[in-house]
């Protein structure tokens, strides 16, 4: 019994601390709903402008900070109350705010987000600007930027726009160095990456808000004092606008003067360029190569993205003849400075796209980029001849476009001279894969039908993959060395030499060195295409067995 009294009397004690808890909460609250009514009531009576200017002055920043109040019926009577003196605002334009107030309750620790909010998104912030005198303009970007780096996205874009129009006011550029020096020492590198990243969609135009010409121009001659690495996009960005003439030409002006200390190996770097490249802007794409993507060893070693780009700026639907020359020379980079790890894994995915680009089948592919495209994947197999050593197609494909009369002449060279760069690729290689390429030289045995320098270039490869006992590759030279054009028979003449042949082979064993047997010609030409039988039989046997003519 006396346990039950006592968890009875606990239990009353419990009940009274509540009520007077709650009875203390709603005391603070009424008092808080009766002080925003005083408040907006003497802000109600206030009739000049003077004195509307004193008492919001005093009155405001506590009123935007007083909607943190828990008081619902507070926070209802404060928004009455701050879209009354929004109405009275609109109609009194004269009338200023207080600017530094203002923005000390955006940046400064401690301030409740619906106080900020109010201030930002609500506009109080951009009105107290547009209301303000030229020295309070120009000293509110050196107030903001410390702290930017704290906002959420959508009110750190909104401060960095006002940030823009503030340094928009300094006029002269010594006053924009000085500016930049003291914020870089009041800011953090989180504030400076707040800005400059919000400043990059500001030169983009996709800022929400509006930014005049003239203000954009400034940020760049601002900006362009600022780390040379980190800012090169936005240079990049303003040089490419094809809006504005003024920040064009500031934006081309500071990227000159900025190339000597930019570090364009900088994977950062590079990375946030080739996001711009996928921007559809000709003039964008042909800055970026031209100043940074052809300057830089890292740039050739982003793999797959630089493939992107090489085959976006030669045959992509935003492209033009500066482009795809700048496309070109990019390909070249690639495959002169990327490293071997990389051409390893993504050289067989560079040599496909480029033969599509060959064969011209994707899209109406211009004669000169069909032309680029043998050329590079010639360099490629000189280069890089490990990395398609297994690939036995391409000395098909290179003889197929160069036979093939459909072709523009200048693309049928170009697939000869890429024929001719594939010498070291197949050096060396198993009988399997000889046996293959012999395959290949079969369509080599009507040379009447060939053009020389594809003979010759066919001629050289049969000499340098084959060993001098190859039936096949030296019955090409027999066959050639009876050809009516000087260049192709004197060509011929290396591969029927066993000594001219020894010096192209000096490691070569006496196996490889012998001569072929001779049944075995007799029995390759009877199998040749486009033979035509003899209606004497007789002399059909004499001229086989006389050395077929030669």
């Amino acid at each position: 019994q006396r346990q039950r009294q006592r968890q009875k009397q606990k239990q009353k004690q419990r009940e009274r601390k509540t009520d007077r808890e709650g009875t203390r909460f709603t005391f603070l609250m009424d008092a808080e709903e009766e002080a925003v009514d005083r408040a907006l009531t003497v802000l109600g009576l206030t009739d000049s402008d003077e004195r509307l200017e004193e008492v919001l002055d005093g009155m405001l920043p506590g009123l935007l900070r007083s909607m943190a109040t828990d008081s619902q019926a507070a926070r209802t009577r404060l928004v009455e109350g701050l879209g009354h003196v929004n109405v009275r605002l609109r109609a009194r334009p004269s009338v200023r705010l207080p600017l530094m107030k203002l923005a000390h309750l955006v940046v400064l620790d401690g301030v409740p987000a619906v106080t900020r909010n109010f201030v930002v998104v609500g506009g109080f912030l951009e009105k107290a600007f547009d209301r303000a005198d030229d020295p309070d303009k120009r000293a509110l970007a050196e107030v903001l930027i410390p702290g930017l780096g704290t906002l959420d996205r959508t009110l750190a874009s909104t401060v960095t726009r006002i940030i823009i129009r503030s340094v928009a006011v300094h006029q002269d550029q010594d006053a924009r160095k000085t500016l930049l020096a003291r914020i870089k020492r009041a800011a953090s590198v989180r504030d400076m990456a707040t800005l400059t990243s919000t400043a990059l969609k500001a030169l983009l135009r996709e800022l929400e808000g509006p930014l005049s010409d003239l203000e954009l121009t400034r940020l760049v001659l601002f900006l362009k004092e600022y780390n040379p690495t980190a800012i090169c996009p936005h240079l990049l960005v303003a040089a490419a606008d094809g809006k504005s003439d003024e920040l064009a030409n500031a934006g081309l002006t500071a990227l000159k003067a900025l190339s000597g200390g930019t570090d364009i190996e900088k994977p950062i770097l590079v990375q946030s360029v080739i996001n711009l490249f996928n921007r559809k802007s000709i003039e964008l794409r042909c800055l970026i190569l031209s100043r940074v993507l052809l300057r830089s060893t890292a740039a050739a070693n982003i793999f797959p993205a630089n493939l992107k780009i090489m085959f976006e700026s030669l045959n992509g639907e935003v492209t033009n003849s500066k482009l795809r020359s700048l496309g070109m020379s990019f390909c070249s980079w690639v495959i002169a400075h990327g490293s071997m790890e990389n051409i390893a894994q993504y050289g067989r995915l560079l040599v496909t796209s480029l033969l599509t680009l060959a064969h011209g089948s994707d899209r109406d592919v211009p004669e000169a980029i069909r032309c680029f495209a043998f050329d590079s994947l010639g360099d490629f197999a000189v280069r890089h001849p490990s990395s398609i050593q297994s690939d036995h197609s391409l000395p098909k494909v290179f003889i197929d476009v160069a036979k093939d009369a459909s072709n523009p002449e200048p693309v049928r060279q170009a697939a000869t001279n890429a024929l001719s760069s594939l010498g070291n690729v197949y050096l060396s290689s198993d009988q399997a894969t000889l046996s293959q390429l012999e395959i290949v030289l079969n369509s080599l045995f009507q040379p009447s039908e060939i053009a020389p320098q594809l003979l010759i270039a066919g001629l050289k490869l049969s000499n340098a993959w084959f060993p001098f006992k190859s039936t096949q590759a030296r019955l090409l030279s027999i066959i050639a060395a009876g050809d009516s054009r000087k260049t192709v028979s004197s060509s011929a003449c290396d591969g029927l030499s066993r000594s001219r042949w020894a010096r192209i082979h000096p490691d070569s064993s006496e196996e490889d060195r012998r001569y072929p047997d001779f049944p075995e010609f007799v029995k390759l030409k009877n199998q040749l295409p486009g033979k035509k039988e003899r209606k004497n039989k007789q002399k059909n046997n004499r001229y086989e067995t006389g050395g077929m003519g030669c």
